[in-house]
This record gives C-alpha cells, sequence and structure tokens, in this order.
C-alpha cells in the first residue's frame, strides 16, 4: 500500500476526475473539503475499510431513454486508484492485445490502427 498518497490521490483527482464529473454540484462539493476528505479516502484505503456511498440514480432521454446510475466523486477516486495501482499491474499481462477497452495507451486510435490491421489481413485471404 505504499501508493496511498496524497499525491497520488491528488493527481487521480485532479487529472481525470475533476475533468470528468458531468455533475458540478458534487464536484464542488468534494472541493470544498478537498484535502480533508482525501485523508479520509487515504484512511479508509489503509484500514481497508472501503464500501461505497449511494449511487446518483437518474433518466436520460436523448438519444433514448436510459438508466444512469453514478457513483460519487469520493468512490471515484478510489476505483481509479484501485485500478490504477492493483489491478492493471496485476491483469494487463492477462489481457489480449486486442483488448482496447480503458486501457492506458490503447484507446480510440490504437483500436482504429487494429481494426485497419485486420481489414488488410482479412482481403489478403480473400
Amino acid at each position: 500500500m505504499n501508493q496511498v498518497t496524497i499525491d497520488n490521490l491528488l493527481n487521480i483527482y485532479n487529472n481525470e476526475i475533476s475533468k470528468n464529473v458531468k455533475n458540478r454540484k458534487s464536484l464542488y462539493e468534494f472541493e470544498i473539503n478537498k484535502m480533508q476528505n482525501i485523508g479520509n479516502i487515504i484512511e479508509m484505503l489503509k484500514s481497508k475499510n472501503i464500501g461505497h456511498s449511494k449511487y446518483n440514480i437518474f433518466l436520460i432521454y436523448e438519444p433514448k431513454c436510459r438508466l444512469v446510475m453514478s457513483l460519487g466523486v469520493k468512490d471515484k477516486i478510489i476505483n481509479h486508484f484501485i485500478t490504477r495501482y492493483f489491478l492493471e499491474t496485476k491483469l494487463t499481462k492477462y489481457l489480449d492485445i486486442r483488448n482496447c477497452a480503458t486501457r492506458k495507451n490503447m484507446g480510440t486510435s490504437y483500436a482504429i490502427k487494429l481494426v485497419k490491421k485486420y481489414i488488410r489481413v482479412v482481403r489478403k485471404l480473400i
């Protein structure tokens, strides 16, 4: 658990969460006591007493009606932290190179290159 540091959690918050959270009210509420909230997250991670808060549940209607269940800012930080420092390092070696979903340096551009590569391979076979 050496990765549980203020810097790592602030980095996740500042570079990922705060830029992508659409619910500005929840972001503002987290930001008011940001350092205390980060401290609480550190204590939760170190004590391994991790649960999650209630989901923010709402409907959207465009382009079609669907139910959205969104985690709070604190839970998103914890999820990103665990994914980055534990899951990615353990699972990456087992994932197929064609699995581009939510993987670092394997975004849309990488996926498009793969598709084009496999189209060329298939054309040669035909």
